[in-house]
């Protein structure tokens, strides 16, 4: 029998984290895949993202739901829109924003999984779906910064 047994999860059931003024849904986690990969989902609000950042441990896979966001990864950047996926390798250096006015909605496959609890550690959880993330601030930062190395993380630049 596989260690793997299949997973529904309705949409009530899942945990919400705010971290940098943005929401992360997690849709599935290493937990659930026993290690194999996590699958979170990122509502980007307008002008927020990432610090340029590297991943020494996993490989990040992005698809565009809604609205366009702007990646930057290794010496190129783009813009991608609704259905664009894009790969970030691990050791690569990449960071993402939206340059829009609108929130942006992406899916994140990350594998192999277990960087959805540096997430969950250094964000704020949230009660649910109607519960507002957090605005940015610099307490985000000095988390982000306090637990990047035991994640495996490197941030490049703090933002």
């Amino acid at each position: 029998m596989p260690s793997i047994q299949p997973i529904h999860r309705p949409q009530g059931a899942t945990r919400h984290v705010g971290l940098l003024g943005d929401r992360y849904i997690f849709r599935l986690t290493s937990e659930d895949t026993d290690g194999a990969f996590a699958l979170v989902e990122a509502i980007v609000g307008p002008g927020h993202g990432t610090p340029p950042h590297v991943h020494t441990r996993e490989d990040e896979t992005f698809v565009i739901l809604e609205g366009r966001i702007e990646f930057t990864v290794g010496d190129r950047t783009l813009t991608l829109a609704i259905g664009d996926t894009l790969f970030a390798p691990r050791e690569v250096a990449h960071h993402f924003r939206n340059p829009t006015e609108r929130p942006a909605r992406m899916l994140s496959l990350i594998t192999p999984g277990g960087f959805e609890a540096f997430l969950e550690r250094a964000g704020t959880r949230l009660a649910g779906p109607d519960d507002a993330p957090p605005p940015p601030g610099d307490q985000d930062i000095a988390r982000v910064m306090a637990l990047a190395d035991d994640y495996g993380v490197k941030i490049l630049s703090p933002g």
